[in-house]
């Protein structure tokens, strides 16, 4: 659950910053190229970045606290009670049913638009035409493309100028593939439903696919009969989410941007933004600390630096806890003070204790791994020193041995202090 959570938090975190580079930097030019390319690889990015978070931190290539065993956080209340997982993170399983319902409502939502474009295949006439297969609507829907199809309705009564303009604008979108761009970011709104930001970007590749057709359209085009093309075709929506059709809402916008002046681009530098934009986030994510990264099922050992007995990390049967880790909530629970030295000055967090368990399964060399607070480690360490003895010690190829382990306890604070 908290990788996925910090999953998401990262995700959305670089898709935030890619929308400031884009806003800075392509935002109102007329490199339309790039800009599609950038809104394209940012939204990839986006959801690729997250996964390689903190695969170069210090913490995991040192035997630290990722690489030690790390038991499940056991939660401490200010009202002196503790809380394993599973008991505590209801709400975040509330929030993930949410999200869920979510997904499955924009998944649907797609696939209703799918259902609908599929209906309009089987339903109407599909010509090939130079090899574009044309879909004749016959008045019932508007004119627009997807995924190598051009829906054409042969009601609108069209001068062969504005037929053929349309026509091109139309094909730019088909030879382009803007189809495919549209389900990406279609996707994306299934994933991260409840980012407002990935609407907006939505709306941001819509925009961009229509200036890269009008552009198409007026090569062979004055810019002034084309522009009149734009006021006077103002058709109805299709109401579908994943087509390119000729009627925008933005016609102002499109106006302005085949009539603007080419935005000067020296050396290309705004593209190579895009490059050394990903690298930084990439950079930043994958060198941060991932403190809560658990260790791989192999065993490691170490040796301990007061004798040369063999101090185990991971081994074929860890130590085990009288009744398990419920028994051990317990006792923490019915131990632990949170300091009012804390509680005055509202300090929360979490304090990362190592220790060892002998073969005979006593508690020993405890210390604080992972500092937070005087009070708060002191507690803590005061607390796991006071460890009853381990009902099993740790067992690797058949024989007890010693095993360091780290407990995180989480101190929260409460309403009722």
């Amino acid at each position: 659950m908290n990788n996925l959570i910090t999953y998401f938090l990262i995700s959305n975190l670089s898709l935030l910053l890619f929308f400031i580079f884009y806003k800075m930097l392509f935002s109102g030019t007329t490199l339309f190229k790039e800009t599609r390319t950038f809104l394209n690889v940012s939204v990839i990015g986006s959801l690729i970045i997250p996964l390689f978070y903190g695969v170069f931190s210090p913490t995991a290539a040192s035997q630290d606290v990722a690489m030690i065993y790390t038991l499940d956080d056991i939660i401490v209340t200010g009202t002196q009670s503790a809380l394993s997982p599973a008991n505590s993170i209801s709400l975040l399983w509330a929030i993930l049913w949410v999200y869920l319902i979510g997904v499955l409502f924009m998944s649907a939502r797609l696939a209703v638009s799918f259902f609908k474009i599929k209906s309009i295949l089987n339903t109407h006439q599909v010509v090939n035409k130079k090899g574009v297969k044309v879909v004749l609507t016959s008045g019932e829907m508007p004119i627009f493309t997807f995924m190598g199809y051009l829906f054409w309705n042969t009601s609108i009564d069209l001068n062969p100028i504005e037929k053929s303009n349309i026509i091109r604008h139309e094909l730019t979108h088909l030879k382009q593939r803007h189809g495919v761009d549209i389900l990406v970011f279609e996707l994306l709104k299934i994933i991260m439903w409840f980012n407002p930001l990935v609407y907006i970007l939505r709306k941001e590749i819509g925009e961009v696919h229509e200036f890269l057709a009008d552009k198409g359209a007026i090569r062979t085009e004055k810019v002034s009969t084309y522009g009149r093309l734009l006021f006077n075709q103002l058709f109805e929506r299709t109401n579908l989410s994943n087509v390119n059709y000729f009627n925008q809402s933005q016609i102002k916008n499109r106006i302005i941007m085949i009539t603007k002046s080419k935005t000067p681009n020296p050396l290309n530098w705004r593209s190579w933004t895009l490059g050394f934009s990903m690298l930084a986030i990439f950079s930043i994510i994958a060198c941060s600390e991932n403190m809560e990264a658990n260790p791989t099922n192999s065993s490691v050992e170490i040796q301990q630096s007061s004798n040369s007995d063999s101090v185990f990390q991971v081994v074929e049967q860890m130590p085990e806890f009288e009744g398990g880790f419920d028994g051990l909530v317990q006792f923490i629970g019915s131990e632990v003070k949170y300091p009012l030295e804390a509680k005055d000055r509202e300090l929360e967090g979490k304090v990362f204790i190592s220790f060892v368990v002998n073969e005979k399964g006593n508690v020993t060399n405890v210390e604080v791994k992972k500092s937070l607070d005087p009070s708060l480690d002191a507690e803590a360490l005061r607390v796991v020193k006071a460890m009853p003895k381990y009902a099993k010690p740790g067992i690797h190829k058949g024989k007890p041995v010693k095993v360091q382990m780290v407990l995180p306890i989480d101190f929260r604070l409460t309403s009722a202090k």
